[in-house]
């Protein structure tokens, strides 16, 4: 099997095409085979492997260096609250790796004309660039030329055509703006780190530098909030393509697509608009964001006010499954007091589990969420049922509340219905008489 490194930024998508046409292949399965085949054969275990580690054998490259090399998982992993002590590609964990390589962060493929004719004058043929798929690049960071797009993300599969792309109409006050050019290489920035940044991390980072700037990091109040900072500076147009529904956003109106940054957890295209909007300078706002924790003051977490949107999110699920659903310490992780945790944990049905037998009682509440009675559940396993039936309460909390709420509608309904046939009967019994 023919096989060639990848070359410099080229997206593993654009790179797994290559091999593929250079061996004649039909499809990503036959070359995957074909490659699993040929380093079994040179004694490597890597029947379960994910495909990018296969790709990284063939550039001779580690698979922490490939991966932060030639994909897009440096920028979807900027900011995380899952394992963000976890290192960009770090073998460890395959789960990721096979989950997040081919993971692309915009719809079809960009390209760019002159990187295009550059690469096929130097290379005798061209290759995609993984810098052209990030979201909110426009223009080519090397020669500031308008992106093309290819609609289909099949293409990447093949060689980068001008000819069959779409040119994407950029204004010279989106290609000019200081808020974009910054946003461009905080973005770059981003894809090179080696480590990913908590999300709770990073919104205190953030919010410290937004309170002191004046911006508003609560839902309500008097101040300005980030997202009409970006509508001051930022071209419109710009942000309507990479932040849809901002069109309808009034003044002082929490946006929680960029608002959110500086709040609770924002998303990566998010916390580099914030960094963007808050800094003067890209430099500035990459050493504050690659900053140690020691380096600058935490920002006062705003957590006690938020709403159900942060309780019942995937996030708090995520802390509430790594801490094994122990208060204090999920309190500590968000820097939040015990006691308004617990109550909010209680109330989006996630009871405090910081006594917890899973030996008894967890294997007790499996048998019974499996079918059987709670008694039975209990006698099999040894546990307290009184416990079982405390977490079994609390866990179907919002359950309970949606019941409450429906049975007092429908009492009230009924009082209602009641009320409104005495008028009737009265006028009957007037005409009667």
């Amino acid at each position: 099997m023919l096989i060639a490194k990848a070359l410099p930024d080229e997206l593993v998508h654009g790179y797994r095409g290559r091999l593929q046409r250079l061996n004649i292949l039909s499809n990503s399965d036959r070359l995957t085979k074909g490659l699993r085949e040929r380093y079994l054969r040179m004694g490597t275990e890597c029947d379960d492997s994910p495909v990018a580690v296969l790709l990284a054998m063939c550039s001779c490259m580690r698979i922490n260096e490939f991966i932060r090399a030639h994909t897009l998982l440096p920028f979807h992993r900027a900011v995380t609250s899952i394992k963000p002590e976890l290192a960009h590609g770090d073998p460890s964990d395959q789960v990721i790796i096979r989950n997040s390589t081919f993971r692309l962060s915009k719809a079809g493929a960009s390209l760019c004309p002159d990187c295009v004719a550059e690469d096929k004058a130097f290379w005798g043929f061209a290759y995609w660039r993984r810098t052209h798929q990030l979201p909110g690049i426009d223009c080519c960071p090397k020669h500031g030329t308008p992106l093309q797009w290819a609609p289909s993300e099949a293409d990447l599969d093949w060689q980068p055509d001008p000819s069959t792309a779409v040119p994407v109409c950029i204004s010279a006050d989106e290609r000019n703006n200081p808020v974009v050019q910054r946003f461009t290489e905080i973005m770059l920035g981003l894809l090179d780190r080696e480590h990913p940044l908590s999300c709770f991390e990073c919104s205190s980072k953030l919010s410290l530098k937004a309170q002191s700037m004046g911006i508003r990091i609560a839902k309500a109040g008097r101040n300005p909030n980030l997202s009409d900072m970006a509508l001051r500076v930022a071209p419109r147009k710009w942000l309507l393509r990479w932040f849809p529904g901002i069109e309808h956003k009034k003044r002082g109106e929490y946006f929680p697509p960029i608002d959110r940054a500086v709040r609770q957890t924002g998303t990566p295209i998010a916390s580099a608009l914030a960094l963007a909007l808050l800094f003067r300078s890209a430099d500035e706002a990459l050493d504050f964001w690659n900053s140690q924790n020691g380096d600058f003051p935490t920002a006062p977490r705003m957590l006690k006010r938020v709403g159900s949107d942060f309780w019942n999110s995937r996030n708090i699920l995520n802390l509430y499954e790594e801490h094994c659903g122990n208060v204090s310490k999920i309190a500590a992780s968000i820097k939040h007091d015990d006691k308004s945790t617990y109550g909010a944990l209680q109330n989006a049905g996630l009871p405090a589990l910081g006594l917890f037998d899973f030996n008894t009682t967890g294997n007790a509440l499996v048998s019974y969420f499996n079918g059987a009675s709670l008694a039975e559940a209990c006698s099999r396993f040894g546990a307290d049922q009184r416990e079982c039936d405390r977490i079994l309460r609390i866990s179907s909390a919002r359950f309970a509340s949606a019941l409450r709420k429906f049975l007092t509608n429908e009492s009230g309904n009924k009082r209602s219905r009641k009320n409104s046939r005495k008028p009737y009967r009265l006028i009957q019994n007037r005409q009667l008489g």
